[in-house]
């Protein structure tokens, strides 16, 4: 079952949830779920299941509510507390099987709650209670060092960010596979030695060979933040499609990654250093990875020649057309300036170096803060919202440069 719903948020703390039927229907006003101790931060609808939704308040707790109709007298159906976070909630999303949930807020801290089966339905006066978890199953302090006001989940890997801190971190929990079957609330790992930053149910820190409870893995450059917090980026991941991150500095410019390039980039190195590679044989270069020429000044003609081939392959690399040459090594064919152009762009394995952003769009409007990004259904359109009550729509490519293998 699907269901078209706003659901919104308020200092009263409470959700107030609006369904609609379609653009020709003005929101009916339906219910308010009452709950929470404190302000509502965050709202989260699941995945594999639109009739429920995830809230992370101030009061440190994650609640599940039910939008069924059946689960109308209670319908706060489970509740993430306890063990987990010690200050005010920011964020919270859900994996795309909706069996888990991440958190994170003000306390540094972020969590992955499994979540259990629901309770039977009932239809007597007395509905069952919540369910309550008390344990993540998995709890870290270390990822960030300030307040982290945005989590996603990209597959099994995990997108977050924190204030002062300047990047977006991909990282992964070791051990975690959604394809496995959810622990047990038995297997969460408790909080008797408070002084461990990181506790985890998929790689114990008991374990004979001690492996890392968690890896970072990329760091996304986001320049300019400041003092701000909940400045919130968006992945749009859709099957077929490339994913793409989203995000808006508090100094008017919006980045962009298309994490597809990142393998692609690596895929083209690999393949041009291979030493038992025919030397002969071209390698094809994707379209984006366009060298760094600089143009004679005063030359009209050769301009506008280069500014087209330029143009043609950055559309090319749009579709699965490459760019074929024959190479004898990466430093003959490319000169340094655009080898660290794209290696600061594309390159996977300098964990430590955040990767720049692959195209930025900047907003006329001084200091502009992005706080919010969304992404239309097909990736064509990105919203930003944030400061000076603007709304900033971005069309990701003309209508003329749409093709069938879109990213």
């Amino acid at each position: 079952m699907t269901l078209n719903a706003l659901t919104l948020t308020g200092e009263f703390f409470d959700v107030k949830f609006y369904p609609y039927a379609d653009d020709t229907h003005d929101p009916i006003f339906a219910a308010v779920l009452v709950g929470h101790g404190g302000e509502i931060n965050d709202l989260a609808t699941c995945p594999s299941d639109s009739l429920l939704i995830a809230s992370a308040s101030d009061d440190t707790t994650v609640r599940i509510w039910s939008l069924d109709p059946a689960w109308a007298k209670q319908p706060c159906v489970c509740l993430l507390a306890g063990e987990g976070h010690s200050a005010h909630l920011l964020t919270v999303a859900f994996h795309s099987s909706g069996r888990y949930v991440l958190s994170a807020g003000h306390d540094n801290v972020v969590c992955l709650w499994t979540l259990p089966d629901l309770p039977p339905q009932q239809s007597g006066r007395n509905p069952p209670e919540p369910v309550v978890i008390h344990y993540p199953h998995f709890f870290t302090s270390e990822v960030h060092s300030g307040i982290v006001d945005c989590v996603a989940f990209f597959g099994d890997l995990i997108l977050s960010r924190a204030c002062h801190e300047d990047i977006i971190v991909l990282w992964r929990i070791e051990g975690f596979s959604s394809q496995d079957p959810p622990p047990t609330t038995t297997e969460a790992p408790t909080t008797s030695d408070p002084e461990r930053l990181t506790r985890s149910a998929f790689a114990p820190a008991t374990a004979s060979s001690c492996p890392p409870q968690y890896t970072r893995l990329l760091q996304f450059y986001t320049p300019n933040c400041g003092h701000q917090f909940y400045l919130r980026f968006k992945l749009y991941h859709r099957k077929g499609k490339h994913p793409v991150l989203a995000f808006g500095n508090a100094h008017s410019t919006i980045f962009f990654w298309d994490l597809a390039r990142l393998l692609g980039f690596h895929d083209f190195i690999n393949e041009l250093t291979d030493p038992a590679r025919d030397q002969l044989q071209p390698i094809h270069r994707p379209g984006w990875l366009v060298p760094i020429q600089h143009r004679p000044k005063g030359d009209a003609v050769n301009k506008l020649k280069e500014s087209a081939s330029d143009r043609d392959s950055v559309f090319s690399g749009r579709t699965s057309s490459v760019d074929a040459e024959t190479h004898v090594d990466l430093s003959a064919n490319y000169g340094q300036e655009t080898l660290d152009s794209w290696e600061g762009k594309y390159d996977l394995t300098r964990v430590e170096q955040p990767v720049r952003a692959h195209a930025q769009s900047n907003i006329t409007v001084k200091d502009f803060v992005g706080r919010q990004v969304a992404w239309s259904a097909h990736g064509d359109w990105c919203v930003v919202v944030g400061s000076k009550n603007l709304a900033i729509v971005l069309q990701r490519w003309a209508k003329k440069d749409t093709v069938s293998d879109t990213h």
